[in-house]
């Protein structure tokens, strides 16, 4: 059975199955912010739990 795709809130990976398992390596903390950000205001918003 297909999973439906769910918001993940990155540039290029919006529609992403549940439970994918995603890596970002950064330099700088402004590099986290840009990134993490986005990821857990799209988690919210779908009423996702977010740690």
């Amino acid at each position: 059975m297909r999973q439906p795709l769910r918001r993940a809130g990155l540039p290029g990976l919006d529609g992403i199955p549940w439970g994918t398992h995603i890596c970002h390596l950064y330099e700088t903390e402004q590099d986290l912010s840009e990134v993490i950000v986005p990821y857990l205001q799209a988690g919210l918003e779908s009423n996702e739990y977010c740690i």
